[in-house]
């Protein structure tokens, strides 16, 4: 352990890249008690979200919606499905991680980022760009763009055991108890929590649509409440941080739900059946990562074993217009993951890793195909440190190989293209004429993704000779922080981008709307620019003035035009392609005071299309929302007492960010937590 803290120190002092390149949970060995830190880097890291944040917001979407350079596709509702889509390159293309080890879904590429509890995690970082640092896994070097979650493990600071119980509720019928176990040694730490959710999920929405019409304008104008939106489910997760030599991480997670799935708002008769579709799932899965810092070889190893079950049905007795469906898909996968770097010279670094996923689909559906898929990424690197100036060469392999049973003709199955292979390179530089001042970062690289199984092989959909999407990403970025006073700082960060998206994925209707085929004719370009403004200001050990204990204010803009180049011929030529907004932003601040904290979150978009074809009568309005999380904090005899009050959409906004999908109006929610 000691060798750990001198070696740890000593790259500190020498001012080395694996430590300013890194956003890591580093622990040390201080007066024989474990202290949990971040190591950040203000030159270099992406966008990150720290645990005060989190911890704030109602559940987990709310706080990703902080991101800039996002759209969080959200189907509305407590059960509704929500993914990141990074600068328009599509969900698929985000690698999604918890502590570094991807979240699996081979069926659709689709992570729910709904099912994860806030509390769990006390850090949030997303790269848009190629991130630098040493031991990571080569999937996430070949990545698009990724979201780490970071466990929020033991408070290494505190007492042996401690223990936290929550009550959540309010609107939707939202009923949610959960519990937290810490408890921590000399040389490790462990953590344990559960929760029940159950909500009926029903919410008023104001619904209205016009057109022009020979001598006048039809239409309507109506409110509804959304119903089939119930959801029950229960979370459970199981953590440990122990230093064995090293840093040794392992998560057990669990959740199982059961929810209905409301689908589109649509016009009907009246008395006409809405949808009654419903949908469980059950996923677990066991990962463990061990890291040594001993030099002169560093290492790190990941594993990861997981299983996905989930059961999609319709009841005709209860929607007799719904053909009687009733099927079940269930996953296996299984990853392995091994990094090393090392120093070949004071000023030159090489970095190796090998990654290796396994993935099989089983369902109950007429002619399926019962996919099974082997991965292979292969990275290596070297980076080249002479202050002011570095730059970073990195280059992955991934190799694809498909196995399944022959199909139908409706599909199209063979073994064509059953494998897929390609070659990521990517180049960053970085100047740093003022150290933790100002810098600057230039990047270019190329990234794929591979077809989901339902691209592949759905039945009635699928095509076996799908290509991966290509991206071509390019990037410069310069960050500015000046420190007012000791106690306030100020920080404006610039980029803009340009990616090239072939090769893409698209369905394209065949004889009917229920038969459908996927080719890879899409090109999107896209041109983007974010801005963001920080201020920020901490008491700490600096300041006498009692007023105030922080507070902090960011402002984010983004301007994003992406455009789909696929046909010359086509009217969608040069169209802004769909749900991306042109112009988009938030606010957010923060201010603690005495136990009190107040968050204000406000997130606005201007107008999207949701058809490829940008015509008014395809247009989602433009809308804002404004958002106020209240806490206060109560010492009680040995504990804290915490009353958390969420204010959302205060300014009860209507609106979609998926159309036909409408967002709840202004709803409350209450958190009652005791920690003791």
């Amino acid at each position: 352990m000691r060798k750990l803290l001198t070696i740890t120190a000593t790259l500190i002092a020498c001012g080395a890249p694996a430590v300013h390149a890194q956003s890591l949970s580093d622990t040390l060995e201080i007066k024989e008690s474990l202290v949990s830190a971040f190591r950040i880097d203000n030159t270099l890291a992406g966008q990150h979200i720290l645990s005060d944040k989190i911890q704030a917001a109602p559940n987990l979407a709310d706080a990703i919606r902080l991101f800039s350079g996002i759209q969080l596709k959200d189907y509305g509702g407590v059960g509704g499905l929500k993914t990141i889509n990074v600068r328009s390159l599509g969900s698929e293309h985000t690698t999604v991680m918890i502590d570094g080890i991807p979240i699996e879904n081979a069926q659709n590429m689709q992570v729910d980022l709904g099912r994860f509890n806030a509390y769990s995690f006390r850090r949030m970082d997303l790269d848009s760009a190629p991130h630098y640092g040493y031991l990571r896994s080569a999937r996430e070097m070949g990545a698009g763009s990724s979201l780490n979650l970071s466990t929020d493990y033991a408070d290494l600071y505190g007492k042996t055991d401690s223990f936290i119980v929550r009550l959540h509720g309010g609107a939707f019928g939202t009923f949610s108890p959960s519990a937290s176990w810490r408890h921590h040694g000399k040389t490790y730490g462990m953590s344990f929590n559960a929760s029940l959710r159950t909500a009926n999920g029903r919410y008023r929405f104001h619904e209205k649509k016009y057109i022009d019409v020979p001598g006048g304008i039809a239409g309507y104008d109506t409110v509804m409440t959304r119903q089939n939106c119930d959801l029950t489910s229960v979370t459970l997760d199981w953590n440990l941080l122990a230093l064995i030599d090293g840093r040794l991480r392992v998560k057990a997670y669990y959740y199982g739900s059961g929810r209905g799935l409301p689908g589109p708002v649509i016009r009907r008769a009246q008395g006409a059946i809405t949808s009654k579709d419903r949908q469980d799932d059950h996923n677990a899965f066991l990962q463990a990562s061990y890291e040594s810092y001993s030099l002169p070889l560093q290492f790190k190893i990941q594993g990861k074993v997981g299983y996905d079950y989930l059961w999609y049905r319709t009841d005709p007795e209860h929607d007799p217009q719904a053909l009687p469906i009733s099927n079940h898909f269930r996953q296996t996968s299984a990853y392995l993951s091994a990094a090393a770097s090392g120093q070949l010279a004071t000023d030159l670094h090489y970095k190796f890793a090998a990654d290796f996923q396994y993935n099989y689909l089983d369902s109950d559906m007429a002619d399926f195909a019962f996919p099974n898929r082997f991965t292979t990424w292969l990275a290596a690197g070297m980076d080249f440190n002479i202050d002011p100036v570095y730059v970073d060469a990195t280059a992955v392999y991934e190799l694809a190989r498909d196995w399944f049973r022959k199909g139908s003709d409706v599909g199209g199955w063979s073994l064509a293209n059953a494998t897929r292979d390609k070659f990521s390179p990517s180049l960053n530089l970085k100047w740093v004429p003022i150290w933790n001042v100002l810098s600057f970062h230039a990047y270019a690289r190329r990234t794929y993704r591979l077809p989901s199984f339902n691209d592949l092989y759905y039945t009635a959909v699928g095509n076996s000779r799908l290509e991966p999407e290509t991206a071509d990403q390019f990037g410069l970025k310069g960050l500015f922080q000046y420190r007012l006073s000791r106690t306030m700082l100020s920080e404006l960060n610039v980029e803009g981008y340009h990616n090239n998206l072939t090769d893409k994925i698209v369905a394209i209707p065949t004889s009917n709307l229920f038969r459908w085929t996927m080719y890879n004719i899409g090109k999107v370009k896209v041109d983007g620019l974010e801005v963001k403004y920080g201020l920020s200001y901490d008491k700490g050990e600096f300041s006498s003035d009692p007023k105030m204990d922080g507070f902090d204010i960011v402002f984010k803009y983004t301007w994003q035009r992406a455009r789909d180049y696929s046909n010359q011929k086509s009217v969608t030529y040069m169209n802004q392609i769909p749900y991306t907004p042109i112009h988009s932003g938030s606010v957010s601040a923060s201010a603690v005071r005495k136990g009190w904290r107040i968050d204000l979150s406000a997130i606005t978009a201007t107008k999207r299309w949701y058809n490829s074809t940008n015509l008014p009568e395809y247009e989602l309005d433009p809308y804002m929302t404004i958002d106020v999380w209240m806490s206060k904090i109560i010492p009680v005899r040995e504990g804290n007492l915490t009353l958390r009050l969420s204010l959302n959409n205060i300014l009860n906004e209507q609106y979609e960010v998926v159309n036909r999908y409408p967002m709840p109006g202004f709803n409350a929610l209450a958190t009652i937590e005791y920690s003791f």
